[in-house]
């Protein structure tokens, strides 16, 4: 990949992260209302207004910080979560799959430590 592409894969894909940051505070707002009794939204269909952007999020991250700095088990690592936590909406225990497959993911990406890769080749002079 060029630097031209390169930068552009990596500034958009910035914006994905943020975008997912913030959709996902505001899905955990709407969790709070339904929990409280004060939406007229039901249980399942609001715990995926947190769990879609959680798992944009996760790829996000993946594809600028660990798809090039990590090895194949971490590589593999993240986009099983990103799967993994859209189903938890369809699970009796709320947020309870997103836990564990949160705690599984960091306990990996501490586990195995990143691959030592040049970031540019060197210049001739």
């Amino acid at each position: 990949m060029n630097t031209f592409a390169g930068s552009m894969f990596y500034g958009y894909t910035h914006f994905f992260i943020f975008a997912a940051a913030g959709a996902f505070s505001a899905g955990i707002e709407v969790e709070i209302d339904v929990l409280t009794g004060d939406s007229e939204l039901h249980a399942p269909w609001s715990s995926f207004a947190s769990s879609i952007p959680l798992a944009v999020f996760l790829l996000g991250v993946w594809a600028v910080a660990i798809r090039c700095n990590a090895e194949r088990t971490v590589r593999t690592v993240l986009p099983l979560a990103r799967l993994l936590v859209p189903i938890d909406p369809l699970l009796p225990v709320p947020f309870g799959l997103i836990a564990v497959v949160l705690m599984l993911s960091v306990a990996v990406l501490v586990w195995r430590q990143p691959v030592d890769r040049p970031m540019h080749r060197p210049v001739n002079a």
